[in-house]
């Protein structure tokens, strides 16, 4: 089973026109070079205790792993997340490790996309 959604990546496709070639790779790049960044800002803000920064950070990898079609690392995020809005800090090593090798899988997915 692939990392990424089919049918998010044929709607990413199609946002390549004549008038706009290359958004599709566009997007893809920065899901790339954003995801492991986010990452770390949830890691970091989980260390410092900072709620509203760990639900900001791990918002935005939910939602930026969503458009390119990375449903399980979503599905992963998305009650960490809800903690995270709650007030709650405590994110497991079992949590941090599920998320790791979902995004890792999801990072994986996009570079063959892009490499190929």
């Amino acid at each position: 089973m692939s990392a990424l959604d089919p049918i998010v990546q044929a709607d990413l496709v199609r946002l390549d026109r004549p008038d706009r070639p290359g958004v599709y790779r566009r997007v893809l790049q920065l899901y790339l070079s954003n995801a492991a960044d986010l990452r770390q800002r949830a890691l970091q803000a989980q260390a410092a205790g900072d709620a509203i920064a760990l639900h900001r950070a791990l918002h935005n990898l939910r939602s930026t792993s969503a458009s390119v079609g990375a449903r399980a690392l979503e599905a992963v995020i998305r009650p960490l997340e809800l903690r995270a809005r709650e007030g709650c800090v405590e994110l497991s090593i079992a949590d941090w490790a599920e998320l790791d090798s979902e995004l890792a899988a999801a990072q994986g997915a996009v570079g063959e996309l892009l490499a190929g």
